[in-house]
This record gives C-alpha cells, sequence and structure tokens, in this order.
C-alpha cells in the first residue's frame, strides 16, 4: 500500500517535474481518512494521511519553480465494496 499510495505519488511528482518547470500544476488524491483515520483500514489510512503531508512539502519545494501542488480528498462514496461499512460504523468501529 505504501508503494501505490505514497511512492507512486511521490515519483509521479518528480518524474513530471521537469516537463512543469515552465508552470503548472500537481493534482494527488489523499482521502476523508487521511484527517480522521479508519479502523477498519488502518494501513490505507496511514498512506493517504502520508500523501496529504507529501503534497504540502512538494508545494513548498515546487513552488520556485511555479508549480502548484495540491491533495483531494474524497469523502465517503457508497459502492458495493463500501456498502457493509456505514458511514457511521466507521465512526464507531461497531
Amino acid at each position: 500500500m505504501v508503494d501505490i499510495n505514497l511512492t507512486g505519488s511521490m515519483r509521479s511528482a518528480s518524474a513530471f517535474r521537469g516537463a512543469l518547470s515552465n508552470g503548472g500544476a500537481i493534482v494527488n488524491i489523499g482521502s476523508m481518512f487521511a484527517f480522521f483515520g479508519a479502523a477498519h483500514a488502518p494501513a490505507y489510512a496511514a498512506t493517504k494521511g502520508a500523501v496529504v503531508q507529501l503534497t504540502k512539502s512538494l508545494a513548498i519545494a515546487y513552488a520556485g519553480d511555479g508549480i502548484r501542488v495540491n491533495a483531494l480528498a474524497p469523502g465517503w462514496i457508497e459502492t458495493a465494496m463500501t456498502a457493509r461499512h456505514a458511514p457511521i460504523q466507521l465512526a464507531t468501529g461497531n
């Protein structure tokens, strides 16, 4: 999970930095769980929290090149996969 969520975000940003040297934007994908954790998926929440912090650090590091770095943190999306975890269950762990 670290390789995909965190390392992948860092490698992508590094790979595109040169192409964006005249200004541009990088958008990383975080999660609502980056901000309050997830009892049912602690590793996922931790890696998305790391992506949010990476985004802040890259924004500072790349600002001098005119590159903006931001992250989206999608909220709850009910799907067949998430249906068994109602939002209230996630908050209480029940």
